[in-house]
């Protein structure tokens, strides 16, 4: 969590998340490389179409998911403050 006194702070939090993007993407694109030479090519092409296979389900469910979150969190607030 970044505190700072006075003004600038989105700033500050938006480079950071930058930053972070940046060796997320390298950290992936380094991963990708060294299982090219450690794996063979169809253990690495179907790993890699089971996780897409997630991924997609994951992204589908994660609208359901959301809002129902928002649902209860409306809910909770509004009890909340009553």
């Amino acid at each position: 969590m970044v505190v700072l006194a006075g003004g600038g702070g989105e700033a500050v939090v938006t480079t950071l998340a930058i930053v972070g993007k940046g060796f997320i993407t390298v950290a992936y694109s380094s991963a990708y490389v060294i299982t090219t030479d450690n794996y063979p090519t169809s253990m690495r092409a179907t790993a890699l179409g089971c996780g897409t296979s997630v991924a997609r389900v994951g992204s589908i469910a994660s609208s359901f998911v959301g809002g129902t979150l928002v649902s209860i969190s409306s809910h909770l607030i509004s009890s909340l403050a009553h």
